[in-house]
């Protein structure tokens, strides 16, 4: 028990960061190129498309691996380099579910886990600016000594305008948060309607061989929310 309890010690320090990744590329590296060997039709030979794929994604691995690793050697400041941390971890996320459809064999849960941790991230990110601004103080202080920005046309037209300061930056916070809660609710939505689809059962049927789709309806939603979060 105490042999391995240290030997668990040693993989977390920084010495080991670079062996550790090597471990982690050679593992999922075996994964990949046993999955792009399985085909559904033994005949067909894997494509030049599905081999690039592959390799750019056992790729993206180290480097994400070596570059957290660099931060946990020098974690200074845990609250930046946090942020950063989960920022990065998109690049693996995004390489994982490429190559999954590349293979053709994506899901509903795989993008959705991907879209998921996409939300997160861009919350993270206005974090990330919070803490690299000294936090809500200073940025309410800054933003008071400026002049209020005015809105875009249309929007002009039917928003007041905001003032700068505490409320400025409320509004900034609350546009990245509503996207992550409503990509949740429109991918835990997703995730039900095509588990149902699965199983035969089609929610909002209409008749016979005809079925109401919501999935225009909900990236039309996503898009909105996302533009929301942007502006």
């Amino acid at each position: 028990a105490a042999g391995g309890m240290a030997f668990a010690s040693q993989l977390c320090t920084a010495e080991l960061s670079s062996a550790w990744a090597a471990y982690v590329v050679i593992v999922v590296g075996v994964i990949l190129v046993a999955c792009s060997v399985y085909q559904d039709d033994a005949d067909r030979p894997l494509s030049f498309i599905a081999w690039v794929a592959s390799i750019s994604t056992l790729g993206c691995l180290p480097c994400t691996l070596l570059l957290i690793a660099a931060h946990v050697r020098e974690w200074n400041q845990p609250k930046l380099q946090l942020c950063v941390v989960r920022i990065v971890m998109m690049a693996p996320v995004y390489a994982l579910d490429c190559w999954l459809a590349v293979m053709k064999r994506g899901s509903v849960i795989a993008d959705a886990a991907r879209e998921c941790y996409e939300a997160f991230v861009i919350y993270q990110f206005v974090l990330y600016l919070t803490y690299a601004l000294g936090g809500d103080g200073p940025i309410v202080v800054l933003l008071r000594a400026t002049e209020p920005v005015p809105h875009f046309w249309p929007l002009n037209h039917c928003l007041p305008q905001w003032q700068m300061g505490r409320q400025y930056l409320s509004v900034c916070k609350r546009g990245a948060l509503q996207y992550v809660v409503l990509r949740l609710c429109t991918t835990a939505l997703t995730c039900a309607l095509a588990l149902l689809s699965a199983s035969g059962y089609w929610l909002g049927r209409l008749k016979a061989g005809q079925h109401l789709s919501l999935t225009p309806l909900l990236a039309l939603l996503n898009t909105l929310s996302q533009g929301w979060a942007m502006y």
